[in-house]
């Protein structure tokens, strides 16, 4: 009865170990991501104001 119940608990800790681990590396893949996006819109920004002040020159 005990060994049930200790296997139990231990196989429930590793499952949710590893159910958070892989939560944990879709939620940063998808933070990358957005800060990937970010970046970009960014360098985006920049680029078309400094090509507006030239042509403003």
């Amino acid at each position: 009865m005990a060994d049930a119940l200790i296997k139990k608990i231990v196989t429930t800790l590793i499952w949710s170990v590893i159910l958070t681990l892989y939560a944990y590396g879709k939620v940063s893949r998808e933070f990358k991501k957005a800060i990937d996006k970010y970046h970009e819109t960014q360098y985006i920004l920049l680029r078309n104001h400094s090509y507006q002040s030239i042509q403003i020159r």
